[in-house]
């Protein structure tokens, strides 16, 4: 049976959920917790007996059961504690990534993935972070969809035409809305980021946009992006986070200028008036690596590139959220043979992924205030790893013999623990609570 604390957090994400019928929202309660305690499992596996998983067919197969309608009150919550943030910056970090099932030749209603070859899923995402601590609020938006086949004659690059980048960033921003007065809600995306009508739609709805660029685009007066601000010299330096383990910081050189984008030319700049989009460029550098930078945010000067820069950083967030649906939620693994179940599927495990990594930010956060999980789970971990309770009274100290129980070794060069360490060790932490429990039932039921 699925833990208390899976219950719990089940019935915050489903328990509001319209499926057109109240049967159904308990049922989605109980898989989506069954989901949260066992998320690397089969379905099969996660559910635990052939009636458990007919009834969990039977709600994927459900035509209300969709990816947006089981996804839809975690996304009203994510947008609502961003307005909660005020005037504080908030970052909606936007992906994508291909979700492969070459090795599902029955799969009904994939598209082309990878280099053509491969069969799948295209799947973009945007996740609400804190630009402060860089805490994860939750999923703000996320869509998928089957990349179609080329029409006879057409070639990749024609195909590719018929949904860019830009229609999904369009769509991604207008399905969000407009960000609210006096708040600060930037896009931030990598190079598949820069089009120039996702930053013209993000200022026209009251966002802003933090892209790492990828076209060397006119500017007016003349001259091209790239070469001017490769052209400037270093104005400060900065220690920046490049990947996604803790100890991947370099020193960096960074210099900044403001810039006037001129809107495309031909069929690609219609619809855009002929005004430039004034923007801030930035340039980070060091040995092997470059980052560019197209902020609609003013940089004027040392403190603010810092903070420009920073926020670009926290990106990496959204690949560990992709990793955690491949490799913590085995999405991937599915053995599901229709789109429309799969959607339903994917509806549970990326609320499951959210959850995967604000563990994570739980176990980081307040390192020596008290830990707020129970009594009986602090006194279990202590027992399992031979310490005394105190030892696990705090943050710090409890989460890091959680992640212990899943492998971490908490070496000096070892950094703080990662998402996957954490979510073996809760998920063992979890497994002895139960031991306990059912210990206790039997031990009340005997008298």
């Amino acid at each position: 049976m699925p833990s208390q604390a899976a219950y719990a957090w089940s019935q915050a994400q489903w328990g509001e959920v319209e499926l057109g019928d109240a049967r159904r929202q308990k049922r989605a309660v109980a898989l989506g917790a069954a989901l949260a305690d066992a998320s690397a499992g089969s379905l099969p596996q996660q559910v635990q007996g052939r009636a458990a998983a007919k009834a969990a067919y039977r709600l994927l197969d459900t035509e209300a059961v969709t990816h947006a309608a089981l996804t839809a009150p975690h996304r009203q919550a994510t947008l609502q504690a961003a307005q909660a943030c005020g005037p504080a910056p908030v970052l909606f970090v936007q992906d994508g990534t291909a979700l492969d099932f070459s090795h599902r030749t029955s799969l009904v209603g994939v598209g082309r993935v990878g280099n053509e070859r491969g069969q799948g899923f295209c799947l973009h995402t945007c996740l609400a972070l804190s630009a402060a601590e860089g805490t994860l609020l939750g999923l703000a938006d996320q869509r998928y969809w089957g990349r179609p086949p080329a029409r006879p004659g057409e070639s990749r690059t024609q195909r590719a035409r018929r949904h860019t980048e830009a229609d999904v960033w369009a769509e991604c921003l207008e399905t969000m809305g407009p960000a609210p007065l006096g708040a600060t809600w930037v896009s931030v995306g990598d190079r598949g980021a820069d089009v120039y009508g996702h930053l013209y739609q993000a200022r026209t709805s009251g966002w802003h946009g933090l892209v790492r660029a990828c076209q060397d685009r006119a500017l007016a007066g003349g001259g091209y992006l790239l070469q001017q601000v490769r052209a400037l010299a270093p104005q400060a330096e900065q220690r920046v986070r490049v990947g996604s383990a803790p100890g991947e910081v370099c020193l960096l050189q960074v210099a900044w200028c403001p810039a006037q984008l001129l809107p495309p030319k031909g069929p690609a700049g219609r619809g855009f008036p002929p005004t430039p989009l004034s923007v801030w460029v930035l340039r980070v550098w060091g040995p092997g690596l470059e980052w560019i930078l197209v902020s609609t945010l003013p940089v004027e000067d040392a403190a603010a590139a810092a903070e420009r820069v920073e926020w670009y950083s926290r990106r990496w967030t959204i690949e560990d959220y992709h990793k955690g649906l491949k490799t913590g939620c085995r999405i991937e693994a599915s053995q599901l043979r229709t789109a429309e179940r799969f959607g339903a599927l994917l509806g549970f495990a990326a609320l499951v992924a959210v959850r995967l990594l604000q563990l994570r930010d739980r176990a980081r956060q307040a390192p020596e205030g008290p830990v707020a999980e129970s009594e009986l789970s602090q006194k279990v971990l202590a027992a399992r790893l031979k310490v005394p309770p105190a030892a696990v009274a705090t943050n710090l100290g409890f989460w890091r013999g959680v992640a212990q129980l899943g492998g971490f070794l908490g070496r000096t060069g070892d950094g703080q623990p990662g998402w996957q360490s954490l979510w073996r060790g809760w998920q063992q932490l979890q497994l002895l609570l139960q031991g306990v429990e059912l210990a206790q039932n039997f031990l009340q039921k005997c008298g």
